[in-house]
């Protein structure tokens, strides 16, 4: 299935990039504030925020949305963003997180309030292009990594050729950084063989 959607894009791209937010919505207010300024400063700013996940502590749990993310009174500035630019989030194990050390990887809440074209239902994996030339892949590595999975073997050809099979220009986030191999949830082993 293809699990893209295209926009409108002028010959070069600037978008935000950032991740692990939170438990911080007074940061992540400031934050957006400091994004809107850009983009009322230079309109060209305000092509999309690409977000490495982590939005709230426990995404499992309605609260910590509205408390953490969604709420008018400690984050305005971020909901005023989120109605401006586009907003392309990759799930963190924190939305997958229902209580203490105790995860849903299915994540009905992240997926409701983020309703992304995911390749299948049991994935979190997408991708977007923008304009002509560029995809994004938005990598899952939270809720099943599988090295043969279709997400995997789409960005293992475009890896390779830095292009997708359409000759688009490649891009794209995941909620881990590849270099951390210690890390408990890290993708190393399966993500940098590729």
């Amino acid at each position: 299935p293809d699990s893209s959607s295209t926009a409108t894009a002028p010959s070069s791209v600037r978008f935000f990039a950032y991740g692990d937010t939170r438990s911080r919505p007074r940061v992540h207010n400031e934050l957006a504030a400091e994004m809107l300024s850009m983009v009322k400063a230079a309109p060209s700013f305000g092509s999309f925020a690409l977000v490495s996940g982590d939005l709230v502590s426990r995404g499992g749990a309605e609260n910590y949305w509205y408390e953490q993310f969604f709420n008018p009174k400690k984050a305005p500035n971020l909901q005023q963003l989120l109605s401006q630019i586009p907003f392309m989030a990759c799930m963190g194990n924190h939305e997958a997180s229902v209580a203490s050390k105790v995860y849903n990887f299915n994540a009905t809440l992240f997926r409701q309030k983020f309703p992304y074209p995911y390749v299948d239902p049991n994935s979190f994996y997408w991708s977007f292009s923008y304009g002509p030339n560029l995809k994004f892949f938005i990598i899952d590595q939270v809720s099943g990594f599988s090295r043969s999975g279709l997400h995997v073997r789409e960005l293992a050809r475009s890896a390779g050729r830095g292009r997708d099979d359409q000759g688009s220009d490649i891009a794209g986030t995941s909620h881990y950084q590849v270099q951390r191999p210690d890390h408990i949830w890290g993708p190393q082993p399966r993500l940098l063989p590729l």
